[in-house]
């Protein structure tokens, strides 16, 4: 299962959500908010169909998050 890490970053997923809410750039809110939502238990898929990305961008996202955090 995907998992993102948001305590290695100090966040929460709800922190994450305020994040996306807050972003500035349409794509930065769209990819926190996809985070989020995974975070909360959706599924890639789930998020890249109603999204309307590809679910691999989707997990590419989580994983580069896990990797750097935000950036």
């Amino acid at each position: 299962m995907l998992k993102v890490d948001c305590e290695k970053w100090n966040q929460t997923p709800e922190k994450l959500r305020e994040l996306g809410i807050k972003a500035e750039h349409k794509r930065t809110r769209e990819r926190l908010m996809a985070l989020y939502e995974i975070s909360d238990g959706k599924s890639a898929t789930k998020v890249g169909k109603e999204t309307g990305r590809n679910p691999q961008t989707v997990m590419s996202w989580v994983h580069k998050y896990n990797e750097k955090g935000i950036s």
